[in-house]
């Protein structure tokens, strides 16, 4: 969801996390212009729903752009939006949502990589270590922002996009996300994101390593929340 008012919450559309063995990632955004802008907080179902744990914050020095990552294991059933707050009024807010069904409640996340580059980016790499004796995938959020009036962001060949989210008419922000399968044999998974050209004025890519429930098969993508 995305909006263009200062404001100092968000809520997603409702949606249902169904199947067993869920994880929820999502990524809260906004710009502060001039001030701290990382999100407080992120509850599942509303602003008195279940608190998110927050993975990571990364910031830009571009108008103070903070993106926050939350993870919640087993969200639930019942149909509820994504809840994100600031402690002040911010303007742009972004905020995406993807579930996974299948992975591991103990330890659903294995490895965490971040990147960031600004001022004319083209192409945006993120390395996460994987276990290849176990069943992963990685996912990756991206969130840039771009002085082009429409420039698509797609992931590399061996990506498998999951969300797309942006607005050339508010603020020209936008945030992707896509899947990567860890190639066989290998202890490291590469998510590439790149544009046609080097129009970006900054971007941001985080990615993170799931676990399987205890190798009964991949945890697969259910639904996204935008």
């Amino acid at each position: 969801d995305e909006e263009q008012q200062d404001v100092s919450s968000i809520t997603s559309a409702n949606s249902t996390a169904s199947g067993s063995d869920r994880l929820m990632l999502a990524v809260a955004c906004a710009a502060g212009f001039g001030g701290n802008s990382a999100a407080t907080g992120m509850n599942y179902a509303g602003s008195g729903g279940t608190a998110m744990t927050r993975l990571a914050d990364t910031t830009t020095e571009i108008q103070d752009i903070i993106a926050s990552f939350f993870r919640l294991i087993a969200p639930s059933t019942s149909p509820g939006g994504v809840y994100a707050n600031w402690a002040g009024s911010i303007k742009f807010p972004y905020l995406a949502a993807v579930t996974y069904t299948g992975t591991n409640q103990t330890t659903p996340i294995s490895d965490t990589a971040l990147a960031s580059a600004e001022n004319n980016v083209d192409d945006l790499v993120v390395t996460t270590t994987v276990d290849t004796t176990v069943n992963q995938k990685v996912f990756a959020f991206a969130v840039w922002e771009t002085e082009a009036t429409s420039t698509p962001v797609t992931a590399s060949s061996n990506g498998t996009e999951r969300l797309d989210l942006d607005d050339f008419d508010v603020g020209i922000f936008g945030v992707y996300g896509f899947e990567v399968t860890a190639a066989a044999g290998t202890t490291d998974c590469t998510c590439t994101l790149s544009t046609p050209d080097a129009s970006q004025k900054w971007m941001v890519v985080f990615a993170i390593a799931i676990n399987d429930a205890a190798a009964a098969g991949n945890p697969w993508y259910y639904y996204a929340q935008a």
